[in-house]
């Protein structure tokens, strides 16, 4: 049998055939749907910092929330409790939650902060998830690596943050430190310890519970001469139920004693604290992601990736206040604001 086509009819069908082959193939040239879960411990400014700056990351490598990337992120804001029973409650609320966000099946898990990568990474690796971790202050703190996982790290410095403290304050002798009983701080405040120690300061340390007011603590440090505070990167600092950093803060400041801090962000009041590039941090971040996702390489493949941009931050008002002035050089070394 013969068919016969009109001029017009025979466009059409021959139109028709080409989008029918089009969608045909179109799966092998869609674009992907990539689903990620974000997850922390501790509600901060910082944090939401680091979040925002890797989703801009992403976008900037092609990968846009709500269009090709499906994004859930997670929260934790109680910290371990003061006895046994609180922080086994604790551990029950990061197994529940790392069990749910690993039932959801994600592409990759983001970790931000040391505290929830240390805590929930291993959790998310045992079930063939790859994790990135961000915001982190020391990848040599032991847990913090392991494989299946890589990430991006603040290079913090503690001599130029003392440094920087002894230019506006040369008088300071005694360093006082005051950490939380969390295990995996004890490697990193040690460390912290001797490197102030080698600057020629005398450093007495003092160890709490998560949920202890820091107060009597440290009006111990001052009776013992502590004529400085340094605070670490410790979720002590980020816990919303003891108010530690403001506390700190406060009565040293009726004493007109310093607070340095070497966290990440102004701990309001603190003399001294530390603005990471969050645009780069995210850039870095999400390369690695990339590269796990699109790539297909394995995170062990990846080194961690140190972040160098790091300001230094001297909070003048502060110096002022305390009765002290900045020596003219300070601006090659540091950030005034």
């Amino acid at each position: 049998m013969a068919y016969i086509f009109k001029e017009g009819e025979y466009m059409k069908k021959f139109i028709l055939i080409s989008i029918l082959s089009m969608f045909i193939t179109l799966p092998c040239s869609a674009k992907t749907n990539y689903h990620i879960e974000v997850v922390q411990t501790g509600n901060t400014g910082v944090y939401d910092c680091a979040y925002e700056g890797v989703m801009d990351g992403l976008a900037r490598a092609g990968l846009v929330k709500g269009y090709n990337l499906d994004v859930g992120r997670t929260v934790i804001d109680s910290g371990p409790g003061t006895n046994p029973l609180g922080r086994f409650i604790h551990y029950l609320n990061l197994n529940k939650t790392a069990s749910c966000i690993a039932d959801k099946k994600p592409d990759l898990v983001i970790t931000i902060g040391s505290h929830s990568t240390t805590c929930l990474k291993d959790r998310f690796i045992e079930k063939g998830i790859p994790v990135v971790f961000t915001n982190i202050s020391s990848p040599e703190v032991p847990g913090m690596r392991s494989e299946g996982s890589t990430g991006v790290s603040i290079d913090t410095d503690t001599n130029m943050i003392m440094d920087a403290a002894l230019l506006a304050f040369p008088e300071i002798k005694t360093v006082g430190i005051i950490h939380s009983s969390t295990d995996y701080n004890s490697e990193y405040i040690s460390k912290t310890g001797q490197q102030l120690s080698k600057l020629g300061l005398r450093v007495i340390i003092k160890q709490v519970d998560m949920n202890e007011k820091i107060t009597s603590s440290a009006r111990q440090l001052m009776a013992q001469g502590v004529d400085a505070f340094f605070i670490p990167v410790d979720p002590y600092y980020k816990n919303p139920n003891n108010g530690a950093g403001k506390d700190l803060i406060e009565l040293s400041f009726a004493k007109k004693i310093p607070c340095i801090s070497s966290g990440f962000g102004n701990i309001k009041g603190s003399l001294i604290y530390i603005s990471p590039n969050f645009d780069e941090m995210g850039d870095l971040t999400a390369g690695h992601i990339i590269k796990i996702l699109k790539e297909g390489m394995d995170p062990d493949e990846l080194p961690i990736t140190r972040l160098a941009d790091v300001n230094i931050v001297v909070n003048a008002n502060i110096t002022n206040k305390l009765g002290s002035h900045l020596f003219p050089d300070t601006n090659n070394l540091i950030s005034i604001r």
